[in-house]
């Protein structure tokens, strides 16, 4: 379903970044994720690494801005943005979700 999206907005000449964000909010779709208190948006371009932090709540397809993203993290494809992220997609993590997309949540010392 994400692909199809995704492939529809790019034959459109929508230029993005592909990521996924994690939220226990309930964000409507074509609204802006924009940062927190600490000034930065994080995410992963790889559904086998995300990040749990809060718990269960919803997986989120984003596009962003190439000129905003910051590597934060190479070897789990994390990154912060310093923006607005805009939501293209959204799914409700469920057991039976998070197996059919094959979602793996990353382990790491500061997770």
């Amino acid at each position: 379903h994400i692909k199809k999206i995704i492939e529809f907005r790019e034959k459109k000449g929508f230029k993005m970044i592909t990521g996924f964000h994690v939220s226990p909010e309930n964000f409507r779709v074509g609204n802006y994720i924009h940062p927190g208190q600490e000034g930065d948006i994080y995410f992963s371009t790889s559904i086998e690494h995300l990040y749990l932090g809060k718990g269960l709540g919803y997986i989120y397809a984003i596009e962003c801005s190439s000129k905003l993203m910051k590597e934060w993290d190479k070897n789990l494809n994390w990154y912060t943005l310093k923006g607005q992220m805009k939501i293209i997609d959204k799914i409700k993590m469920t057991p039976e979700t998070i197996k059919t997309l094959g979602v793996k949540f990353a382990e790491c010392e500061y997770s």
